[in-house]
């Protein structure tokens, strides 16, 4: 099924694909309702931020050397951009579960 949702083109009809769907149908309403077998959940991609946070955190610490090799002795002003970054990734972060965009919602 997946080869299928990867590669729509293979397949010679949406028929191939939805057969490896399970499905079911409830036969008290009336008329039966059918019900396909896929859940989606939405959320955050944890990995994702962790790869983005390292790069961001690897960069502006880079940031210090070159600072330093400038303006020696300057250690405050080399660390003001990578403080900033972490501010700003942090808030990007955290801003979600706040506004409630990643709550989890009750099921009915």
């Amino acid at each position: 099924m997946l080869f299928f949702y990867q590669n729509p083109g293979c397949a010679p009809a949406i028929e191939d694909g939805l057969r490896f769907i399970p499905k079911r149908v409830v036969r008290d309403p009336d008329p039966p309702a059918e019900a396909w077998g896929l859940y989606a959940e939405e959320g955050l991609n944890v990995p994702r931020f962790f790869v983005v946070i390292l790069v961001v955190v690897l960069g502006t610490v880079a940031f210090v050397p070159y600072w330093l090799s400038k303006h020696p002795g300057d250690i405050q002003n080399a660390f003001t951009p990578p403080s900033f970054a972490l501010l700003i990734i942090g808030t990007v972060l955290i801003a979600p579960e706040f506004v409630g965009f990643t709550r989890k919602r009750k099921q009915s």
